[in-house]
């Protein structure tokens, strides 16, 4: 590991950033140095431009992962090293408006009535495959069987755990539950 790389990482540390974010910032100024094979502190604005654009236009990477890019590449610009000009006039993309999945009760049903293999493979994945002891499913295996659940049900909507929060908050709330009920239920903040 670099020295850059290492000051990097405690800087973002001590923004008090979450691993996942870090982890995500580094692997994107990684991705970036990588492109233009050289170390991200030779490269410039004109850089950064190129490389969006590469991400957008070539890639055809989703608004949402252009942005954490960006914001990897300001952190480490901006605020790590001191180089503003590097992001100069340079904002996030703007996202277009997002609608959730929402699934019926009667899809919920479905899924549930089909995850009971699943949870037995989830168990075993979770006893044989090396999980340490006192620790949770990867997001990634939770994010598969929720997928699998759904394809097993016969479900053609794109379900994601997300899906299913929503979908929870919604019938809770349709089902006159209080807002900040559900809020504090699912964990969320105001």
């Amino acid at each position: 590991m670099t020295n850059a790389r290492h000051d990097f990482i405690n800087h973002l540390k001590l923004r008090g950033l979450s691993q996942c974010t870090i982890n995500n910032y580094i692997d994107n100024v990684a991705q970036f140095a990588k492109f233009f094979n050289s170390s991200p502190d030779a490269l410039s604005h004109e850089h950064v431009i190129k490389y969006f654009l590469h991400l957008r236009d070539e890639r055809k990477l989703q608004v949402c992962s252009i942005n954490l890019h960006f914001y990897s590449l300001r952190g480490y610009y901006k605020d790590f090293r001191n180089r503003p000009e590097v992001m100069e006039n340079l904002r996030r993309m703007k996202e277009p408006t997002f609608v959730p999945v929402i699934l019926s009760r009667e899809e919920i049903q479905l899924m549930l009535d089909n995850a009971v293999n699943l949870k037995i493979k989830a168990i075993k994945d979770y006893l044989f495959e090396g999980q340490k002891e006192g620790t949770a499913l990867s997001r990634r295996r939770y994010q598969d069987y929720i997928t699998e659940t759904a394809r097993r049900a016969g479900i053609t909507k794109k379900v994601s755990p997300h899906t299913m929060r929503h979908s929870f908050a919604t019938h809770l709330l349709e089902a006159g539950k209080p807002l900040r009920a559900i809020q504090e239920l699912l964990a969320d903040k105001l």
